[in-house]
């Protein structure tokens, strides 16, 4: 017998798992066009910010690919994304940005230029903040 509850549960799950798709590429496309892994663009989100935002991605089954891990270089792994993470140390100091998660399941992000939005958002957030951190710790105020 179906558990009803269950397959509809699945099946909402798999629906969001393509709004997921969707929101990696258009992610993809803002940053790098050319590229298509999750290490490709947690490197080009390092290299693009100031204070370096390292940016990590947990998948559907809770693990997590943090920044440097060699199976960010896998693509298949692109729409097992449920969540995108972003922190920064501050170079020469104790001091760092906790993470800050970007969740892709969440309702309020209803089409890919949201997710983009909220993704920009965050980077921005994390860099403008690990910077102040980084003027602090270098520079008696």
């Amino acid at each position: 017998m179906i558990d009803y509850p269950e397959y509809e549960r699945q099946q909402e799950l798999a629906h969001q798992g393509d709004h997921v798709l969707e929101y990696m590429k258009a992610v993809f496309n803002d940053w790098q066009p050319a590229h298509d892994t999750l290490a490709s663009l947690d490197r080009r989100v390092y290299k693009d910010t100031d204070a370096g935002i390292e940016v990590s991605f947990q998948l559907d089954d809770g693990t997590c690919i943090w920044s440097g891990d060699k199976r960010g270089d896998d693509s298949s792994l692109v729409p097992r994304v449920h969540r995108i993470g972003f922190s920064s140390i501050v170079e020469g100091s104790d001091a760092a940005v906790p993470l800050r998660w970007l969740d892709l399941l969440d309702e309020s992000l209803d089409s890919p230029d949201k997710a983009v939005a909220e993704f920009n958002r965050l980077a921005d957030e994390v860099n403008d903040e690990a910077c102040e951190l980084w003027v602090e710790e270098h520079y008696l105020l």
